[in-house]
């Protein structure tokens, strides 16, 4: 059995997307959430998940580490600031608990938990155009058994 860090990023996805997140009142739902990185934004909001950088440790039969995500959540291009200070609350509230009941991300055969943390609101480039947004990690604890046999 190997890690599927595209499994992962694909599942964190998922759990961040409009089949699970529910715009806040008045809003446009999540557009589209993916790993799949396109070159432009077309239609907003989008939530896309960057590969991540990982940490291995390795024991007796066991590798584990920990894969931490960066996700970003563009909202809107950049417009009025006071609107978007509460557009951004308000989204905060709709994302913050998307992992509860979900920590294995439905591979719990590598998956031991996933947790988000380190929100932060504030503008982002994409594809050369800056939006309003949120960017949060999403720490994913992995851990698979090892078979290690000597070499030639």
């Amino acid at each position: 059995m190997a890690f599927d860090f595209k499994a992962v990023g694909d599942a964190i996805a998922v759990r961040f997307g409009p089949t699970i997140v529910t715009a806040p009142s008045g809003e446009t739902n999540i557009q589209q959430s993916t790993t799949s990185l396109p070159a432009t934004i077309s239609d907003e909001p989008v939530v896309f998940v960057f590969p991540p950088d990982i940490n291995f440790e390795y024991g007796p039969g066991l590798r584990k580490g920990v894969a931490v995500y960066p996700v970003r959540f563009y909202i809107y291009k950049v417009r009025n600031n006071e609107r978007n200070t509460d557009l951004l609350n308000n989204w905060m509230t709709a994302l913050y608990a998307t992992l509860d009941g979900q920590a294995h991300l439905g591979l719990s055969s590598t998956v031991n938990y996933a947790v988000m943390s380190n929100v932060q609101p504030g503008p982002l480039t994409y594809g050369g155009t800056e939006y309003h947004g949120l960017e949060w990690k999403v720490s994913v604890k992995l851990g698979e058994g090892m078979t290690v046999t000597a070499g030639a």
